[in-house]
């Protein structure tokens, strides 16, 4: 079943909290990676590193975290996978898999123990 990813996010039940410096524009809850500085991934990003913990834009500094529960999804199943979309956000399709459906509504997003990507 198709779901959506909604703002803001809720992030819940984190843990390896760290403080990392923006090179782009993110939102909290959103996968991020190393692009020349610490940005929102993508569907095409190679490797998600964390989950912001605040949203913020380039040169803030925020919290981010090794791994997260987020709650902010509507219609997902419990046991799907939740993949990173062109736009940035959480998705269905080719991109990276970074975690998995709890519930209809909450995710575990852990891009760097989830190294798989859909459809290849």
């Amino acid at each position: 079943m198709a779901y959506a990813d909604a703002s803001p996010r809720d992030v819940r039940g984190v843990f390896g909290r760290l403080p990392i410096t923006l090179a782009g524009t993110c939102l909290r809850g959103d996968a991020l990676t190393d692009d020349s500085g610490w940005k929102r991934a993508g569907a095409a990003t190679s490797t998600a590193i964390y989950v912001a913990g605040a949203g913020g834009e380039s040169g803030d500094v925020i919290t981010a975290y090794v791994g997260a529960y987020v709650a902010g999804f509507t219609g997902a199943t419990l046991g799907e996978d939740v993949a990173l979309a062109a736009s940035g956000a959480y998705g269905e399709g080719d991109g990276q898999v970074v975690g998995q459906f709890i519930s209809t509504t909450e995710a575990y997003i852990g891009p760097r123990n989830v190294p798989e990507t859909v459809g290849s």
